[in-house]
């Protein structure tokens, strides 16, 4: 394996591993922000009535 290739291939993997470690971080950040407006969403077009004070 000749020195240009072997560049190409260190550069190619430095590549992937920042992709991966980006998508493994940013992955649960969406999945987090999905719940979070999901909720928000809900809360909004289903408001719930306050629960009554005196519920005894």
């Amino acid at each position: 394996m000749n020195a240009k290739a072997q560049q190409k291939m260190i550069v190619i993997r430095a590549i992937l591993t920042v992709i991966c470690f980006a998508g493994g971080f940013v992955v649960p950040l969406l999945f987090l922000l999905a719940a979070f407006f999901a909720s928000t969403i809900y809360n909004i077009v289903d408001p719930k009535p306050d629960p009554p004070v005196d519920a005894w």
